[in-house]
């Protein structure tokens, strides 16, 4: 009797296991895995945690959690840095992260957008950059300075702009959809005159092919040029020369504003006081280092004094 009880017990105990590695497996499959879409300009071989999971352009579920994400150029020829950051996966979300990977981490730039529940019934916008202080657009439409939060943003199709003194500007097409928050994480390139346009945003329900658990190709991005506005005329009081002066002194570069702000202090965060233009050249007071930038205080007019970014101007000794 004891036999037949000892058999029976072993019977219920292997059905509840199977039971319950059935429902762990039912629900992970739909709460445990999200999709993480990830383009690279040039193509780039990807780790998570120091995983190779494949190559950009990438698109597939991964488990949700966080992660350490690297991308390491395929290509030696176009001399491109490789880029590391964190990502957090979030279930039934989207993640997409987009970079473009130059020489240098100074001139390299991308996003990383992320979809957020939220208890509102509308649509939330939530920009961070670096730089910060950068001005938003939506649809052309200025709305503020980095870091920023748009609530109540109508849902639908806009495009998202980011421009900075001294950086690359970036556009991203984005699709807001409300009761959540996209989140947009923008990394302005140091250099260059072309903004980035970038056709993808996350969707609370990305679509997947029949069967594979893969969404569809991801879209390509595409660079458009960027308009320079006209020259700044020059104030009454503008200290500039034609001619370089006696050393140590700066010489405005181009830029793709056609002037160069000129700051109350060192940084981009600092109140603009003035503007000079490409071409120009002034006698070199002081200098600072900003976020590995540099910083020339000139003598902007007579009697006032400025900061430029060393971005935009070439100091000579």
């Amino acid at each position: 009797m004891k036999k037949i009880i000892l058999i029976f017990a072993f019977i219920l105990i292997l059905a509840a296991g199977g039971f319950f590695l059935f429902r762990q497996k039912s629900s992970g499959s739909s709460t445990g895995e999200a999709m993480l879409k990830v383009d690279s300009s040039p193509a780039a071989q990807l780790f998570l945690d120091n995983e190779n999971i494949g190559k950009t352009p990438y698109e597939d579920k991964v488990a949700v959690g966080e992660y350490t994400l690297k991308l390491i150029p395929e290509s030696t020829i176009e001399n491109a840095v490789s880029w590391e950051g964190r990502v957090t996966i979030v279930p039934n979300q989207l993640t997409y992260v987009n970079r473009e990977l130059r020489d240098t981490e100074l001139t390299s730039g991308g996003e990383i957008l992320t979809l957020e529940k939220i208890s509102g019934a509308g649509g939330e916008l939530s920009v961070v950059s670096t730089p910060d202080s950068a001005t938003v657009t939506i649809n052309g439409e200025e709305k503020g300075k980095t870091p920023l939060l748009l609530k109540d943003l109508a849902a639908g199709n806009h495009e998202l702009s980011v421009v900075a003194l001294g950086s690359a500007s970036r556009s991203v097409k984005i699709k807001t959809t409300n009761g959540y928050r996209l989140n947009a994480v923008f990394n302005l390139a140091a250099t260059g005159t072309q903004p980035i346009v970038t056709n993808t945003s996350p969707s609370p329900e990305p679509a997947t092919s029949p069967g594979t658990g893969k969404a569809s190709p991801s879209p390509k991005t595409s660079p458009k040029a960027s308009p320079k506005a006209s020259t700044s005329p020059k104030p009454s009081g503008s200290t500039s020369l034609t001619k370089p002066p006696a050393k140590p002194y700066v010489e405005i570069l181009d830029t793709p504003t056609g002037f160069l702000r000129v700051r109350a202090e060192p940084g981009g965060s600092g109140e603009e006081v003035g503007r000079v233009n490409p071409g120009e050249f002034y006698s070199l007071l002081d200098e600072e280092s900003v976020s590995s930038t540099p910083w020339y205080k000139i003598e902007y007019e007579t009697e006032k004094e400025g900061w430029i970014s060393g971005q935009y101007a070439e100091k000579t000794e």
